[in-house]
């Protein structure tokens, strides 16, 4: 990234200061180790479908709508051709890694339907940091202005420094990101859930939190008790993380 983009860089979460738009912002979707170069991988970001496929020619992950712009079949049911670009399972359209249209297999030799905006495919901002695929869901041309949620490890030759372990764990969970949100603003629930390991059930008290900055990035806060009572405890809620 240059010094010049650096210098005009974006919050994410949209330009609203005391609104967070989720989709201006990077998200991981999938370790590169679990991606498979040779077949499209389905993926639903935000709910939106999507597709996420290896492009052999550019060198690049490319995340597109998961439909095609003809019938809208949906092309993660379909594969990566001889030529590197992405077919359709229903009729063989093919797209580029910018989600143009390179060819309809039925038109006439002089026709040129594949040159149509129509004929497109949303092909929406990725980024691989630290072992993970990020995709940008929002205004693309935001998307290079908007820092990538990593964690701040230092790493040498592209590997954790000495004293620092990267574990790469994906756990699935049975609900959306609402429920999530609402789980990790909830620290009454520690000594119960986390019994034995960050909490005990016998800290259990009412949480009387004072809220010290609230705007667009999340809050901060501190509860004079804590979880763990005699503890203050600095509460922090980044939208950026949790949405």
């Amino acid at each position: 990234m240059t010094a010049a983009v650096l210098a005009d860089r974006v919050t994410a979460g949209g330009d609203e200061p005391t609104r967070f738009e989720p989709i201006e912002s990077w998200y991981p979707v999938f370790y590169l180790e679990d991606l498979d170069q040779l077949k499209p991988t389905p993926f639903t970001l935000l709910d939106r479908d999507l597709v996420i496929w290896w492009d052999s020619q550019a060198l690049e992950w490319r995340a597109f709508d998961d439909r095609c712009p003809h019938r809208l079949a949906r092309l993660s049911e379909g594969r990566i051709a001889e030529d590197g670009l992405l077919e359709c399972p229903y009729h063989g359209w093919a797209f580029t890694g910018a989600g143009t249209c390179d060819r309809i297999p039925q038109q006439l030799p002089d026709a040129k339907a594949e040159t149509s905006r129509r004929a497109c495919v949303k092909s929406l901002p990725t980024a691989v940091e630290q072992g993970l695929l990020f995709i940008y869901p929002g205004t693309a041309t935001r998307a290079e202005q908007t820092p990538i949620p990593l964690i701040p490890v230092p790493m040498a030759e592209g590997k954790p420094q000495d004293g620092w372990v990267m574990l790469n764990t994906f756990r699935d969970l049975p609900y959306d990101a609402l429920t999530l949100l609402e789980n990790v603003l909830d620290p009454s629930h520690l000594p119960f859930t986390h019994h034995n390991s960050v909490g005990k059930r016998s800290n259990a008290s009412p949480v009387e939190l004072e809220v010290t900055t609230s705007d667009q990035s999340g809050f901060t806060g501190t509860w004079a008790d804590g979880p763990r009572r005699q503890t203050k405890y600095h509460f922090y809620r980044s939208m950026s993380n949790v949405a």
